[in-house]
């Protein structure tokens, strides 16, 4: 039980209010909050990274306070969180952008680390990147993917299974879902 030292602390809703008292009491503020709204879209100022000090350009709508971030930043930072949306400055307001913008590929095998038998981006014979369209609970994203390529690997497919990703087929996987393992229940669960 948590005990408060002043009334004006919590604010406990009684059985008397109705939903048209709520709604009032939301009106008091409605001016304010949509003042706070309406900063928030505009770009901050100075604009610059909250990690660096860099010129900000792009902001995270999925991370806590949608900070700003260089382009270096934004996709360091999201390596644990590849499907996070992201927003682009134009210079007149923020465009919804993609983190593969960023240079962002997803690593499979090794952690999410780049593969140590992988050849060298600058020794690599330039063709089409490989890009996946992930579906997400946060949406779509298309997600430059790089295979672990030891020769031990797993497949492909099962390389992409580990990392949480299904795939919709086994022969060319180019769509994928997002795919959440669950816990099996407790064995004397009824």
């Amino acid at each position: 039980m948590v005990s408060c030292n002043s009334q004006r602390d919590i604010h406990i809703p009684t059985a008397s209010q109705s939903q048209n008292d709520y709604i009032r009491e939301w009106l008091r503020h409605k001016e304010d909050l949509l003042r706070i709204l309406l900063e928030m879209e505009a770009a901050p100022s100075p604009r610059n990274c909250t990690k660096c000090g860099k010129d900000g350009v792009y902001r995270c709508t999925d991370c806590m306070h949608q900070p700003l971030f260089c382009t270096d930043c934004c996709r360091i930072l999201h390596e644990a969180h590849p499907f996070h949306r992201i927003q682009q400055w134009t210079g007149e307001f923020f465009e919804d952008s993609a983190l593969h913008m960023t240079g962002f590929q997803l690593y499979l095998g090794h952690n999410g680390a780049p593969c140590p038998s992988a050849i060298p981006l600058h020794l690599r014979p330039p063709v089409n990147s490989k890009y996946l369209t992930i579906i997400d609970v946060t949406g779509v994203h298309f997600v430059r993917v790089q295979p672990c390529q030891c020769l031990d690997a797993d497949s492909y497919h099962r390389q992409l299974f580990q990392a949480k990703l299904c795939a919709s087929t086994f022969e060319k996987p180019s769509v994928e879902q997002r795919c959440m393992a669950q816990r099996p229940a407790p064995l004397d669960s009824p």
